[in-house]
């Protein structure tokens, strides 16, 4: 899974709950395909994206960047909203190359 750095990010882990609700419409991270995690030293927290063919949790969902909605779901959400567009930007070109 691609990790990326997001030092502005403040944990609350709303946008897991999103997530899990656009692929399987429950509130249940462990179906996310985003996953923020705590990291020690100067960035607190690391978002984790999944792939197509990359297993996670029950579901094995990947990130689809919400291609249904004009927006994503997380990003609708997300309290630091700019940063967290630059890394599924970020994502998405590096998933297709």
């Amino acid at each position: 899974m691609p990790s990326f750095d997001m030092p502005l990010c403040g944990g609350c882990r709303t946008c897991e709950m999103a997530c899990s609700f656009h692929h399987k419409e429950e509130f249940n991270p462990a179906i996310s395909s985003i996953r923020i995690l705590n990291q020690e030293g100067e960035i607190p927290f690391r978002v984790w994206l999944v792939r197509e063919g990359e297993e996670q949790g029950i579901a094995g969902v990947s990130c689809d960047g919400c291609k249904d909605l004009e927006e994503p779901l997380c990003l609708q959400f997300c309290r630091k909203k700019d940063e967290l567009k630059k890394i599924l930007d970020e994502f998405k070109n590096s998933s297709c190359g």
